[in-house]
């Protein structure tokens, strides 16, 4: 649902401190790589989030320092309003940073 307002958001953190192709990055907390993943539909639709037991992958397939993008892809699971669990498949992701 591609609708204006719409708000799509993940934060990846990397235990080593550098961002590299082929790490993964997982909404479950551990000592390694990590992400928080949300996604907020405008007029007040689902909202939805990963927990201890719905787990997104983020795999990073690309990151062109010179030209700061980095690209990956995602799947797993998250939790709408009522709780109920929501595959996610295919996500890809292209992010130009500062």
């Amino acid at each position: 649902m591609d609708v204006p307002g719409n708000q799509f958001g993940f934060n990846l953190v990397d235990a080593s401190g550098t961002i590299s192709a082929s790490e993964t990055y997982s909404t479950v907390i551990s000592a390694n790589n990590s992400a928080v993943f949300t996604f907020f539909l405008t007029g007040g639709g689902d909202q939805l989030t990963t927990d201890a037991t719905r787990n997104l992958i983020f795999t990073v397939t690309g990151h062109d320092v010179p030209n700061k993008i980095i690209t990956g892809s995602f799947a797993g699971q998250a939790k709408n309003n009522a709780g109920t669990t929501k595959n996610i498949t295919n996500g890809t992701f292209t992010v130009n940073y500062q």
